[in-house]
């Protein structure tokens, strides 16, 4: 019938009409023969079941009999042995050792011959110990009176004091016998103990015997009877399973069970089925039918009838019962093995007739299906080619329209945003969405696109830090993940339910080292088989992780030229607001920075300065030789002697003039070259302050020295000129007294003045006085140097003073006779209008005075050819002062004798010419005592100006 297969064939039968009516009654039949054969083969199944079902209920009952009649055997020996004479007796006098004997005899050769029990005891009332009978290695032994115990009686023995009935037993839970120490004997020794109270003649209760009877024996008791019945071999009985009320195992299949509990809590019964233990309870006895077979039990109640002293399985109808008296569980199982092999031959039977019927249609159900597989994948593999040209279309039109965005796209979230919404509505995609990490690696939901149930609830999962499967599975592995069964995948996501018939593809959006975040998207589960398919998903993964590398570098980029411009921003407004020059030498010794104060302090503008060689710009020549011998080690490796320190020196002002500064120097590394910055401070008003500073410490020097000095010359000058006058009124012809005494001393007063006269003694006695008044004006000066006085100030006009003060230097003798003074030309520049100012008019002259002296006398000192002498006289207003200039042009002074000009004493005249205070005390009246200021300027061999600075009055 294969060849049928033939294309030949298919163009012959008229399949199209045939095939259903034909799979139809195919169909049919096999069903209707599967259904009839299959609840016939379950009937008879059912049948054999409830057979066994009924045979092993049987069973069960004989077991439960047969161990019931044990445990009334036990509950007789009990009653009968508790009310012997011998017990009656001892328990008159338990200190009597002969009753003592007997009672111990009389136990020990009852154990000898009921070896089913292991131990026999006597307890009274208080439950202290009397008597005890044990087996040891299959001997009696009778435990001496100082060995028995007198600890508090245990759980059970507490339970059997309680009994107060004759004839009442009470029987323990089974539990593994224990050494004298407590220990668990092993191998485990399963025992149950049963005790009834003892009561006299009297019916008074005096004690309670108790029997501890070996669990082993019932266990073996239960097996057998079992097995026999059955016609069990002896293997069989694994199947066979006794359970105390606790669910503890006396019987196991599994020889670890059997008291497991012990050592593992989970290994019980009820542990381990609850839910066969908790119908078992509830029934008492029955069947159960599970998966591992079918279990028939039975409850024995260890509990004796109270009427007929036997046990009764009656006795646990009650909650109270149950819960109060212990009892055992009796099982026999037969496994799904043994039931499948009693029903394999029905089983054989239906298949085979089943196979019979069924071979006789399954060559023309594989014809028919081959035909229809054949057509059907025809129809698929066409179908598969249109989709997949189509799909490879939108796909290539997808990644056009992604490249497109990538280049023009500059924001990050308008990126991946545009780009999921691409995926989805080009690419066919269910669903798109983009997870992005940012720079602290927290992951955060971002953009997406395409309906999905419980997208809300996986978006607000996102952002709180729980990942769905396939972020985890792809963020462990990196690159693309593929989930073809998401709906198992993903189970726990919230969107599970949208998987049916779609896969998951998530990729991690990445480059180089980086990962910025996770592409997921949902597909049909046709498309995420296809290889190209995947390999177009990484590619645009790895395009976008591209696009996200560029954003995040250019981001970086803006970043880092904002903080470099606000960098920028702050130095330069540190810079172009310092009061100090700051500039930058480059490794080519270029200046490279120029700074607002640098044009204020040096006069040159910025566009004048940058790029000229900083110390041919700015250095005095006498630096240059040592610039050039340091400049090749700063260069090298940026050291140099006053590199990191401050150092004074001279800077060239831009009008030719130096200005002393102080320089503070660093090297700086710039793209593998070293770089000189330096802060350079005018330090102008600082030289003059310490000029200033140290004048005013030298005056007050000479003040004390003046003070002393100048009482100490007066002395002898008073002396002098008082001398002189009384030589000349002596000598006076004028005098009568002189007169009186000449004509007694026979001299003639006319002629003595007239040998005076002749021999010059006058002028050489006028010389005496001169130079004493001259010695009397210079200690005057002194003592005015160095006594403070009173200022009586008042308004005066400084013009109007010096005018008067050239005056009175024209009248000097010496000026006028010795540096003609009156062939100087004065020439005169007034400001009118001068205001007035508060001071002490003479101390201004004596000032005017001094320097107009020191002018004439200097230009008068000039060598031979002199040019004519010319005195320049200023008055001008500057700011807040009166300036008054007197200028000449004698031989100038260099600038040694210019620091020093101010100094008491000091002079350059020729000594006996000048003292070298008058310099000194102009400076003090004009400085200490009115506030202004003296200084003075000068070049040699062009002159000297010195300019008087005087405060306005404040009142004006």
């Amino acid at each position: 019938m294969l060849m049928l297969l033939a294309p030949s064939t298919f163009k012959d039968i008229q399949w199209r009409k045939i095939l259903p009516i034909f799979l139809t009654l195919t169909f049919a039949l096999i069903t209707f023969l599967g259904i009839f054969l299959s609840s016939l083969a379950k009937k008879n199944i059912h049948h054999n079941i409830d057979l066994i079902m009924h045979e092993q209920q049987m069973h069960m009952s004989l077991s439960r009999t047969l161990l019931h009649k044990e445990l009334d055997r036990m509950s007789i020996d009990l009653l009968t042995f508790s009310g012997t004479p011998v017990i009656l007796r001892f328990f008159t006098n338990p200190q009597d050792q002969a009753f003592r004997q007997s009672v111990n005899t009389g136990l020990s050769n009852y154990l000898k011959h009921r070896e089913e029990y292991d131990q026999a005891q006597i307890f009274d009332n208080n439950g202290r110990e009397l008597v005890r009978v044990e087996r040891r290695d299959k001997q009696t032994v009778i435990i001496p009176l100082e060995e028995l115990e007198s600890k508090s009686p245990g759980t059970f023995l507490n339970k059997a004091l309680q009994l107060q009935v004759r004839g009442q037993i009470s029987f323990s839970p089974a539990e593994l016998a224990r050494d004298k120490n407590g220990e668990i004997l092993r191998p485990f020794h399963p025992i149950f103990h049963l005790a009834t109270p003892i009561f006299n003649q009297h019916n008074q209760k005096i004690g309670v015997f108790l029997f501890t009877y070996k669990a082993q024996q019932y266990i073996d008791l239960f097996t057998q009877a079992t097995i026999h019945l059955n016609d069990f071999d002896e293997a069989s009985h694994n199947n066979l399973q006794i359970v105390t009320h606790e669910g503890v195992w006396l019987l196991a299949p599994d020889k670890e069970d059997e008291w497991g509990c012990i050592s593992d809590p989970q290994r019980c019964f009820d542990r381990r089925f609850p839910e066969i233990w908790k119908t078992m309870l509830e029934q008492g006895r029955g069947q159960i039918t599970t998966a591992d077979g079918l279990l028939t039990f039975s409850t024995i109640p260890l509990l004796l009838d109270k009427e007929s002293n036997s046990a009764h399985p009656a006795t646990l109808n009650t909650k109270a019962d149950q819960d109060t008296a212990p009892f055992l569980i009796l099982i026999d199982q037969i496994s799904s093995k043994e039931l499948d092999s009693l029903n394999a031959p029905t089983r054989r039977f239906h298949l085979l007739l089943f196979l019979i019927i069924l071979s006789g249609t399954l060559p023309l159900l594989l014809w028919i299906t081959l035909l229809l597989e054949k057509r059907q994948r025809d129809k698929t593999q066409l179908q598969a080619q249109e989709e997949r040209l189509t799909h490879l279309n939108i796909l290539l039109q997808a990644i056009i329209k992604l490249h497109r965005l990538i280049e023009q796209t500059k924001e990050q979230q308008e990126l991946i945003q545009a780009c999921c919404e691409i995926l989805v509505t080009c690419r066919g995609y269910a669903t798109a969405w983009i997870i992005l990490l940012d720079k602290n690696g927290k992951i955060e939901f971002n953009a997406h696109s395409g309906q999905l149930l419980n997208f809300d609830q996986l978006k607000e999962q996102i952002n709180l830090g729980k990942l769905p499967p396939c972020v985890l599975k792809c963020n462990a592995q990196q690159g693309l993940v593929v989930i073809d069964t998401p709906a198992v995948f993903c189970a726990e996501c919230p969107t599970a339910e949208s998987y049916p018939r779609t896969g998951v593809m998530c990729a991690s959006l990445e480059h180089g080292s980086s990962v910025f975040g996770y592409l997921n998207v949902l597909l049909p589960i046709d498309f995420i088989k296809d290889p190209e398919e995947r390999d177009r998903f990484s590619e645009i993964a790895r395009d976008i992780g591209f696009a996200l590398f560029n954003l995040e570098q250019q981001k970086k980029k803006r970043q880092a030229e904002r903080s470099l411009r606000q960098s920028d921003e702050r130095l330069r407004s540190i810079t172009d607001s310092a009061h100090d020059a700051i500039l930058m030498m480059d490794s080519q010794g270029a200046i490279s920075y120029w700074n607002p104060a640098a044009e204020t302090i040096l006069g040159y503008r910025a566009e004048e300065a940058l790029g000229k060689n900083l110390h041919t710009l700015l250095a005095p020549l006498r630096y240059h030789a040592a610039h050039q011998k340091a400049l090749p080690e700063f260069l090298h490796g940026g050291h140099g002697n006053v590199i990191g320190k401050t150092v004074e020196l001279s800077a060239r002002h831009k009008d030719g003039r130096e200005i002393p500064v102080t320089l503070s120097l660093s090297a700086v590394l710039q793209d593998g070259s070293w770089h000189a910055v330096g802060v350079l401070r005018d330090m102008t008003a600082n030289k003059l302050m310490e000029e200033q500073m140290l004048r005013t410490e030298k005056m007050t020097i000479i003040a004390g020295l003046a003070a002393g000095v100048s009482h100490e010359i007066n002395t002898p000058l008073s002396a002098i000129l008082q001398s002189i006058q009384v030589i000349r009124q002596s000598l006076s012809p004028d005098l009568a007294r002189n007169q009186e005494i000449a004509d007694h001393c026979d001299l003639d007063l006319t002629k003595v003045q007239d040998y005076f006269e002749k021999r010059e003694i006058n002028f050489f006695m006028d010389g005496i006085r001169d130079s004493a008044i001259k010695s009397g004006k210079i200690i005057s000066n002194l003592l005015q140097f160095s006594r403070p006085q009173k200022m009586e100030t008042a308004p005066a006009d400084l013009v109007l003073l010096l005018d008067k003060s050239v005056e009175l230097a024209k009248n000097d003798y010496n000026l006028r006779k010795q540096y003609d003074i009156l062939n100087v030309e004065i020439i005169r520049e007034y400001t009118p209008n001068l205001p007035q100012i508060s001071c002490v008019a003479n101390e201004i002259e004596q000032v005017f005075i001094n320097l107009l002296k020191n002018a004439v006398q200097a230009m008068g000192d000039q060598p031979e050819p002199r040019h004519k002498g010319q005195l320049i006289l200023r008055a001008l207003r500057h700011v807040e002062m009166i300036r008054i200039e007197i200028a000449d042009n004698g031989p100038g002074m260099n600038e040694e004798t210019r620091l020093h000009i101010f100094d008491p004493f000091f002079t350059t005249k020729d000594i006996g010419v000048g003292t070298g205070l008058g310099l000194s005390v102009s400076y003090t009246i004009i400085v200490t005592k009115h506030g202004g200021q003296l200084t003075v300027q000068s070049t040699p061999g062009q002159g000297t100006t010195f300019t008087i600075d005087l405060p306005l009055d404040k009142e004006k």
